[in-house]
């Protein structure tokens, strides 16, 4: 009688690579525990921020790929390296099998922790560690334990379809794409709209509502052949809400709302859509269809380097998630959000490239994020590299008025980079013969604000006018004489205009109306709600109402700088100091009877200088001071020349010395080397002394 034959693959040789059932047995525990700690948390945080993949523009492709990625390439490296292990020392498969699965136990024990408690970053790990020790000995141990593992193995996979296709992601990548509206074009002219983003209209001002021309040229050139709207107001403080009105003529209803063509089918691309030809470059929206923008909106997925950088990306947010390390609870909105453009200006220059001449309608629109954060840009166009965040922002809150007044310099600079791109769109539009014969609007989503002790974009009593008042400027094909008009306006007016202008009759009703036409008596100024915002709507409903009059006049009163002398010096002259811009330092100084003390950061950059380079970091001064009280003023010498000023700032997210930061004119280095100096400021105005700051030993 022939005897059975036993499998004995539960319990192979050590020295031997396989049975396939014992390697797939191995996987799948893998999949398991990784599936809980890296797919769940990492589809979790995506499906709650869907909107990165509308600002990526990415594929279906891409996103059904990045799912794959987090469900099977966590384990599939672990998987590998035991495998590798177990063929150099055989004897230590079992073990290293074990070792990777308390690893991995020990990363969801920081997870769950760091979530449920307020513990430390030592203490998480000092109690993941004997959990993780005893996950792993479990599963070493106990083949119901791996059995139990093989069958949780489904779990990321049904975490994976629920991501794709029954969240927001579904959304945001998978819905299908409006038809074009089916309207006549009275006046098919060539429509160019270009959307800037984060930009207050007193940031373009010199103190008598109207433009500084000696700071902002081109916008001065746009307002002497155009009209200009000066009492536009947005209708949200934040993009996703504030582009969207622009671009469908509708107030925001749901702060949730993915910002894609299936959601709001109805708007200036599916009304233009049968006729013009569309040369679209979003930034935050996707509410172009594909079937009319799919080349510009691939064109902009290869800008985050493709599928690569978002795997990358998502990988980041799942590291920070899982890092026993806690965030500082500081919120700032830069390029750590989804919003940030790094390389905006860039973006800028690739639709100034797209602009061509055509004989049949075309659709131009940019929305660019600049002067939006981070701000990192000079008037000439030259980059000073400090992508980051700004600083002195604490709970989305201006924490000083030094902290402010630096913030708002980055910014305005940055406004002189935006008049830049501006006069180069304006100047490729003359070339190519089609700008006086082009509908062009030049407009912002909402505005920023830079008072102490309020937020940065956050609707608050003093800082509305700020936020709520941003510029419109739209040309008419063939008008060369400038024009103001002050009349309320919005941005939802702005589609109803431009439907106007072309003399298409709407084929769906908007809350706008079109600034052609008389404007309702009574239109309040509507805010939607934010959670930034201290100033909160009337119970039940989701607007502000803010008093226009006033608002509007405390915008026209704003001024981007009341300096005197050079133009390209002007923005650099802030705080009570500033006539000290440009004099000899040396005169000034004074032996204080305790020396303070202090760093500037990276002092070697100061001994290579090329100051006509684009990139030009040096003329960001940034460091420590010890020995005085915070919001004490600085001055910042360059070979002996005050070039810059700051103040003192005790950052409570990085205890220690008192730090300080500027932008410094990089017209007053030169060639080489380079002497930078810091000093405290103290004395009058009219009298200021120069204390000397020391190099901290």
């Amino acid at each position: 009688m022939t005897e059975p034959v036993v499998d004995s693959t539960p319990n192979p040789p050590p020295g031997r690579f396989g049975p396939w059932r014992r390697e797939l047995r191995a996987f799948l525990e893998l999949v398991a525990l990784t599936g809980v700690a890296v797919a769940q948390p990492t589809f979790d945080i995506l499906k709650k921020n869907a909107s990165i993949f509308v600002n990526r523009s990415s594929t279906k492709i891409e996103v059904i790929g990045l799912a794959l990625v987090f469900v099977f390439l966590p384990p599939l490296i672990l998987w590998v390296l035991e495998v590798v292990c177990g063929l150099l020392i055989p004897m230590l498969r079992r073990y290293v099998h074990a070792l990777f699965c308390a690893a991995v136990i020990g990363t969801i024990a920081v997870e769950v922790l760091k979530k449920q408690t307020d513990l430390s970053s030592v203490l998480l790990v000092v109690l993941a560690i004997p959990l993780a020790v005893g996950g792993g000995w479990l599963v070493l141990q106990f083949e119901v334990v791996r059995l139990w593992l093989r069958y949780l193995s489904i779990a990321p996979v049904i975490f994976a379809i629920v991501f794709l296709f029954f969240s927001p992601v579904t959304t945001a990548v998978f819905d299908a794409d409006p038809g074009s509206a089916n309207v006549k074009v009275g006046k098919p002219d060539r429509v160019v709209e270009v959307v800037f983003d984060e930009f207050s209209i007193e940031s373009l001002l010199d103190g008598s509502g109207h433009i500084d021309a000696s700071l902002y040229p081109n916008f001065a050139e746009l307002a002497g052949n155009a009209t200009w709207y000066r009492n536009e107001t947005t209708v949200a403080p934040y993009t996703e809400a504030a582009v969207p009105a622009i671009l469908t003529g509708d107030f925001p209803s749901d702060p949730n709302a993915i910002q894609v063509a299936a959601t709001k089918p109805e708007n200036i691309f599916t009304l233009l859509g049968k006729t013009y030809k569309m040369n679209v470059h979003e930034s935050v929206t996707r509410l172009c269809p594909a079937s009319l923008c799919g080349p510009n909106q691939r064109a902009a997925a290869r800008e985050h380097h493709g599928f690569r950088g978002l795997v990358y990306d998502t990988y980041t947010l799942w590291r920070d998630f899982a890092s026993p390390v806690r965030q500082p609870d500081t919120i700032t909105f830069s390029g750590g959000d989804v919003l940030g453009d790094r390389n905006s200006l860039r973006t800028g220059r690739r639709f100034v490239q797209s602009l061509q001449p055509t004989n049949k309608p075309e659709l131009d629109l940019l929305h660019v994020l600049i002067p939006h954060e981070a701000w990192h840009y000079l008037p000439t166009g030259q980059d000073y590299g400090q992508g980051s965040a700004a600083r002195g922002l604490v709970t989305y809150k201006w924490a000083t008025d030094w902290t402010a007044l630096l913030g708002r310099e980055r910014h305005l600079l940055q406004v002189g980079a935006t008049d830049r791109l501006l006069g180069q769109i304006v100047k490729k539009l003359k070339k190519i013969g089609a700008y006086d014969k082009t509908l062009f609007i030049v407009t912002a989503d909402h505005g920023v604000a830079f008072t102490q002790g309020n937020p940065i974009r956050g609707v608050s009593q003093k800082n509305y006018p700020q936020i709520v008042w941003a510029p419109l400027f739209i040309k008419a094909p063939g008008q060369a004489r400038g024009v103001v008009d002050n009349k309320p306006s919005r941005t939802i007016d702005i589609l109803p205009t431009i439907a106007d202008h072309l003399d298409i009759k709407m084929p769906w009703k908007v809350d706008g109306h079109s600034l052609l036409k008389p404007i309702p008596p009574s239109q309040p100024v509507k805010v939607f709600e934010w959670e930034f915002s201290p100033m909160k709507p009337p119970s039940g409903q989701k607007f502000l109402t803010l008093d226009g009059p006033d608002g509007f006049a405390a915008a026209m009163r704003g001024q981007a700088s009341d300096a005197s002398g050079d133009p390209a010096l002007k923005l650099y002259k802030i705080g009570p100091y500033a006539d000290l811009l440009g004099q000899p330092a040396q005169p000034l100084e004074r032996p204080a009877a305790v020396a303070p003390t202090g760093t500037i950061d990276n002092a070697g950059r100061f001994l290579h200088v090329k100051p006509t380079n684009k990139r030009v970091p040096w003329a960001y001064v940034q460091g420590t001071v010890s020995g005085t009280d915070p919001d004490t003023p600085l001055a910042i010498s360059v070979n002996g020349v005050i070039a810059g000023f700051s103040g003192t700032y005790a950052d409570p997210a990085a205890p220690g010395p008192l730090s300080f930061w500027t932008v410094v004119p990089p017209q007053l280095f030169s060639a080489g080397r380079n002497e930078v100096r810091l000093y405290l400021i103290h004395g009058s105005p009219s009298a200021p002394q120069l204390v000397p700051v020391f190099p901290a030993k």
